[in-house]
C-alpha cells in the first residue's frame, strides 16, 4: 500500500498552540449541564475561504478569526467582550493576540474598542450575518446585543442589524410574530430597536 503523499504547503507552518488550551470545565460548569443547560453551538461557513481579504492574512490571524466565533463569550450578535480566559483558551500571549486582532482590524472584519486595563470588546459582523435567517433570531441577536448597550461598537452593530432586516425581511416585516406572549411584527421592533 502507497502513503499519502504530503500536500504542498502555501504557508510555512506556525506555533499556533493548538494543543495549549485551559483545563477542562469545572464541576460546576457539568452540575449546570447536569440541571438541563444546553450545549451552545456556533458555526462559521467555509465561503470564508472565498474571501480574499482572509486568505491574505497570516495564518496567527486567521487562527484568531475562527477562534473568536467559538470564543466562550461569543454569541450571535457577534459583538462580545474578549476576556482574558479566552485569550488562555487561544494559547495566545497579549502581544501575538495584539498582533493577529490589529490585521483583522485592518481588513475590516473585526471591529475593537480597546480598554487599557479591561477586557477588548469586540464586533464580528460574519456572526451576526450567518444567524440571521429569521425574525426570531434577529430578535435574539439584539437582544444579546443589548448587553453591551454601553459599547460604542453597539452603533456598528445596530447598523448591521437595521441593514439585515431590511434586506433579509422585507417581504415580512409586517407578518404578525408572537415575542414574549405579545403580538408584534419586525416592523414595530426595528422602530423600538432605533
Amino acid at each position: 500500500m502507497t502513503p499519502y503523499p504530503e500536500l504542498p504547503q502555501e504557508q510555512e507552518p506556525s506555533d499556533i498552540p493548538f494543543d495549549e488550551v485551559s483545563p477542562p470545565p469545572n464541576a460546576l460548569t457539568n452540575k449546570k449541564r447536569a440541571k438541563g443547560k444546553k450545549a451552545r453551538y456556533a458555526k462559521l461557513s467555509v465561503e470564508l475561504w472565498d474571501n480574499p481579504d482572509f486568505c491574505k492574512l497570516d495564518a496567527e490571524a486567521k487562527y484568531l478569526y475562527t477562534a473568536l466565533h467559538f470564543g466562550r463569550s461569543s454569541n450571535m450578535s457577534g459583538l462580545f467582550p474578549v476576556t482574558r480566559r479566552m485569550l488562555k483558551d487561544f494559547g495566545l500571549s497579549k502581544e501575538r493576540y495584539e498582533r493577529a486582532l490589529l490585521e483583522l482590524e485592518e481588513t475590516e472584519l473585526v471591529s475593537v474598542e480597546r480598554y487599557p486595563d479591561d477586557d477588548d470588546m469586540i464586533f464580528v459582523p460574519a456572526i451576526l450575518r450567518q444567524d440571521f435567517d429569521s425574525p426570531p433570531q434577529a430578535i435574539g441577536a439584539l437582544r444579546a446585543s443589548n448587553a453591551f448597550f454601553y459599547s460604542e461598537l453597539r452603533d456598528d452593530f445596530m447598523s448591521e442589524w437595521e441593514r439585515l432586516v431590511t434586506e433579509r425581511f422585507a417581504d415580512r416585516l409586517d407578518d404578525a410574530i408572537t415575542i414574549d406572549g405579545r403580538e408584534t411584527t419586525m416592523r414595530e421592533i426595528f422602530k423600538e430597536a432605533r
